[in-house]
């Protein structure tokens, strides 16, 4: 059966579809607004098909980038001379088209094979140079060229004269062949993966990201059609993926950070009130249970070193009294999900995952979650989820839950018992931080000392000391 599309038309359909498929992955690529996930950041300009030459003109506000794209059905290596012959035509269109100030780079984006070394090693030494005169002619750096062999100034005079320049042009040629880049062998199917790995990110679902791709080619086809000129914020946004999703990561610990103030402020703890000297710290392991008897400070301990992840980039949750694995779903979906733009319930594993690779690999949990005296019979549920997998520390804190209940239902557990006051952290308390004087110190009794080493009595004690009816011999 003889195809209704001949060689030529299904060469013709296949560079195209290279052409719009390298747009879509520098569209995604090269937009600020895309890297940061914040559109008050900056957005990329797609320019398709511009008149002033090129296949796609890429415009930020620091940049301009300029490709030509040319697809091969056949594994021919491009020559210099039909670069210098029919590529570079295109691209000095766009250059003097564009203001000679503005930084911009230009690219030779092909399917097929590169030209040979020595014209690699041109474009390399015309970095080098400030002039076209200052080129070498050097005849070990020849390169083949309109079946003769050039040196790098003459090969520069060469391609002045195809392109008919004035010599008052001459220096701005150069400064095209100083920011020129020849891509080479790349595949079509390659970019497509790429393109993906980005989509993920803005999709609400893994199913979602082929049908994605193809509606923002088939957008592009139209566009490309027409010469449009488009931003990467509004090609996404019109294919239903709102930029504001990249945030989920890059914004996840300033979200977290600004739910956690709220539970700080929930707790009433006060940096400057924490009299602890050095409160034990979390070990690095993927659960941990923060046990002592009620009134020692479990809480305030909690607050603290959920406020010193913080401090260090990472993310922490508190979730008091939690009944079901249900509650975390949903405080995920609240603190990360919904707020990125995301219109549909996720599953923990789904947001931990996104969120995961926005943090450096050198932390071994990102995010730590901390569990204010859950119900036990909620354990056995949250144990099911492999925590650690997606960088996430669980931290218990309980005065009715054991070790052995935790390790049972997780395996492994770490405890770490909310200490009682020293001495001099009651002093402080209650005389640097409190209503005492230092005769009113020292004139307690030792067994009333060693009382006030409960952090809550401690507390009760400086609260009753500053009501005005306090009488220090009865109370």
């Amino acid at each position: 059966m003889t195809s209704p599309i001949g060689p030529g038309g299904r060469a013709a359909l296949t560079g195209f579809l290279f052409q719009i498929t390298r747009t879509l992955s520098q569209a995604l690529d090269h937009s600020l607004a895309v890297r940061s996930g914040n559109i008050e950041d900056g957005d990329a300009t797609l320019i398709l098909e511009p008149l002033s030459g090129g296949d796609l003109k890429i415009e930020t506000a620091q940049t301009a980038i300029v490709e030509q794209h040319k697809s091969r059905s056949t594994p021919k290596r491009w020559t210099a001379t039909e670069i210098i012959r029919d590529v570079l035509p295109d691209l000095w269109s766009a250059a003097i088209r564009l203001k000679a100030s503005w930084p911009t780079q230009y690219r030779i984006v092909t399917n097929g094979r590169g030209p040979t070394a020595p014209f690699h090693e041109f474009l390399k030494g015309c970095q080098f140079v400030t002039e076209p005169g200052d080129l070498p002619q050097a005849s070990n750096l020849a390169v083949r060229a309109f079946d003769t062999h050039f040196n790098h100034r003459g090969l520069f005079y060469r391609i002045a004269e195809t392109l008919k320049l004035d010599p008052s042009e001459h220096c701005r040629l150069l400064k095209v062949l100083q920011n020129l880049t020849v891509i080479d062998r790349l595949n079509r199917r390659d970019i497509e993966t790429e393109i993906d790995l980005f989509l993920r990110g803005l999709t609400e679902a893994a199913c979602d990201v082929e049908g994605k791709r193809h509606e923002l080619i088939g957008r592009l086809f139209q566009l490309s059609s027409e010469g449009q000129t488009l931003s990467t914020v509004t090609l996404l946004d019109e294919s239903g993926l709102p930029i504001k999703r990249l945030s989920v990561g890059v914004k996840a610990q300033a979200r977290c950070s600004e739910k956690l103030t709220h539970d700080l402020g929930r707790y009433k703890y006060d940096r400057a009130e924490d009299i602890r000297i050095s409160p034990p710290l979390l070990p690095e392991t993927k659960t941990v249970l923060l046990s002592g008897e009620s009134g020692v400070g479990k809480s305030w301990l909690l607050a603290r070193r959920a406020d010193e992840l913080r401090n260090t980039k990472r993310c922490a949750i508190i979730l008091r009294n939690i009944k079901d694995v249900d509650e975390i779903e949903t405080a995920l979906n609240q603190i990360l999900w919904t707020a990125a733009g995301f219109n549909f319930r996720a599953d923990a594993r789904t947001i931990l995952s996104r969120v995961q690779k926005a943090f450096p690999n050198h932390f071994a949990f990102w995010i730590t979650i901390f569990l204010d005296d859950p119900e036990t019979s909620c354990l056995e549920q949250i144990a099911r989820q492999d925590w650690a997998s997606l960088g996430v520390r669980i931290v218990v804190t309980s005065s009715r839950i054991t070790k052995g209940e935790i390790e049972a239902c997780f395996g492994v557990c770490a405890l770490v018992t909310a200490p009682q006051f020293t001495l001099e952290e009651v002093k402080s308390f209650l005389v640097t931080n409190g209503p005492l004087s230092e005769i009113g110190w020292r004139s307690l009794p030792s067994d009333m000392r060693r009382l006030l080493r409960h952090p809550i009595t401690a507390y009760l004690y400086r609260e009753t000391t500053l009501r005005d009816t306090f009488e220090p011999r009865t109370e």
